[in-house]
């Protein structure tokens, strides 16, 4: 029976060899070999808007919600060129095409997810505080 153990135990030993001087083998030549270059989209997605022809628009009056949990009451909000080019209390001296009275109405610029829960604190803390 020890014959066989020391047979069996040999040829184990012989095959654990074998396996391991192949996978280091094929490791090793896996070095060598580059591995293609990839070229990566960095942009896989680009948007498609355009801009509609507008024009230049002030919003005066309103109430706004800076997104930030800031509120500015009798605020305005500028908008050319189809984007806000500014938000606050102080007008800038620009001749706007038309202006819109916002009296009474809230305003939350650049959020135009039209069912959004941004500011719901804010407003609760603000009508409190009333």
């Amino acid at each position: 029976m020890t014959k066989q153990r020391y047979i069996r135990g040999s040829i184990g030993c012989v095959l654990a060899s074998v396996i391991v001087a192949c996978s280091l083998t094929a490791s090793v030549q896996a070095k060598d070999k580059q591995a293609p270059h990839v070229k990566i989209n960095k942009n896989p997605y680009p948007s498609s808007y355009t801009a509609l022809p507008s024009v230049s628009t002030l919003i005066t009056n309103v109430t706004i919600i800076d997104g930030n949990g800031g509120i500015i009451e009798g605020g305005a909000i500028g908008l050319m060129d189809g984007k806000i080019t500014f938000v606050g209390l102080d007008i800038p001296k620009i001749k706007f095409d038309l202006t819109i009275d916002g009296t009474g109405k809230w305003v939350t610029p650049g959020i135009i997810d039209v069912h959004s829960h941004l500011g719901v604190l804010s407003l609760t803390v603000h009508r409190l505080a009333q």
